[in-house]
């Protein structure tokens, strides 16, 4: 962004822009304190913070400023992620869905999340000799975010919802139990421990994993002979299927200061970023994940990006709730009590629904 983009629109438009980049931990924080300070003009803002943004009034609203032709451009489930009570705030930018990954040479890819789990079964053994252990499905444990993120699209796959409609829990119910007792056989197939994403890409690159479920960001090193000794074996495809097709976003979208004295400037930038050709040259770069489905075609795209194009159709945000992190800490707690048997899968569950139900009580949810 800022060695190619930036100057390529200061030449197009003689228009300076000057980057601040921040680590993620201290985005937030950082952000509502500056949109308090009236310090930049353009934001790129995490899916989740959208609605607490666009409501504490710190975005400018984007109805009649973008040009419906830009709107267009993006896949209209990622638009409507950044739609707050019928005004849009905010544009995609970055979008980093789930996709499934496998060994072609050892498997097709599961049409199913029962064949998932067949393969795993099947395909899983132990270490013998100097032969290292083979994982039918290793996958993402980490308390939190980690693995109920990586829950979440076998929840909405197996007919569950997180929230009923009056956001009161609703993933304690037939639906979303048998998800996490399909999340507990499957989790019996990976290497012990609770893993992290950079240790799953690990196993699957090192030809101990079969297959798995995992960010985008993932599937150029596991492709690249320099990081895979298993590069040329591995191969990408859509969520595997149970009662409906799903799968999980991350999004950056792209939104203006309220308070921007460069209101012109600002939405000139936006729009620039938004133009399919910007938009593909940033993702063939790497510098984002392609918000808009053209991207996808362009010449000279990783063999991969077709499968991220259908997933992208289909694809969903977690729970996009101000108190998501808490949401997070107290369902990954359940989850992993209910994948290692400290409790039963309906006992943490159960206990999950209340303590989240108790949580939004307090927030005003239920009046």
């Amino acid at each position: 962004m800022q060695n190619i983009i930036v100057p390529q629109f200061l030449k197009e438009t003689g228009i300076t822009v000057e980057v601040d980049q921040v680590e993620y931990n201290n985005l937030y924080t950082k952000e509502v304190l500056e949109f308090r300070n009236s310090t930049y003009d353009v934001y790129q803002v995490d899916q989740v913070w959208v609605g607490a943004f666009a409501k504490s009034g710190y975005l400018m609203p984007l109805d009649g400023e973008i040009a419906a032709s830009t709107l267009a451009n993006f896949y209209p489930n990622l638009v409507k992620i950044g739609n707050v009570d019928g005004k849009q705030w905010a544009l995609p930018f970055s979008a980093i869905p789930v996709n499934y990954t496998y060994r072609k040479d050892l498997t097709p890819p599961a049409a199913t999340w029962d064949d998932a789990l067949d393969i795993a079964k099947r395909l899983t053994r132990p270490a013998s000799g100097a032969q290292p252990a083979q994982w039918g499905f290793p996958i993402r444990g980490q308390a939190g975010n980690p693995i109920t993120w990586t829950w979440l699209p076998m929840l909405w796959s197996f007919g569950g919802e997180a929230f009923d409609a009056d956001f009161k829990p609703t993933y304690n119910n037939e639906a979303g139990l048998e998800s996490v007792e399909f999340y507990r056989k499957l989790y019996q197939c990976s290497p012990p421990g609770w893993l992290s994403d950079a240790q799953v890409a690990g196993y699957m690159e090192q030809g101990q994993g079969v297959q798995t479920t995992l960010q985008m960001v993932f599937n150029a090193p596991m492709q690249s002979p320099k990081e895979s000794k298993v590069a040329d074996k591995i191969a990408f495809a859509g969520m595997p299927k149970q009662v409906t097709q799903a799968s999980i976003l991350g999004l950056w979208t792209i939104g203006i200061a309220s308070s921007t004295s460069n209101r012109a400037n600002a939405l000139k930038f936006v729009e620039y970023v938004s133009r399919p050709d910007i938009a593909t040259q940033m993702a063939l770069a790497g510098v984002t994940g392609a918000p808009q489905p053209a991207v996808y075609s362009a010449s000279g795209a990783p063999n991969f990006f077709p499968v991220l194009s259908k997933v992208l159709e289909y694809v969903k945000p977690p729970p996009l709730i101000p108190e998501g992190n808490q949401w997070f800490v107290i369902t990954g707690t359940a989850l992993q009590s209910a994948l290692s048997g400290k409790q039963s899968v309906k006992v943490a569950m159960d206990d999950a629904a209340n303590q989240v139900h108790q949580m939004l009580a307090n927030s005003g949810y239920y009046k």
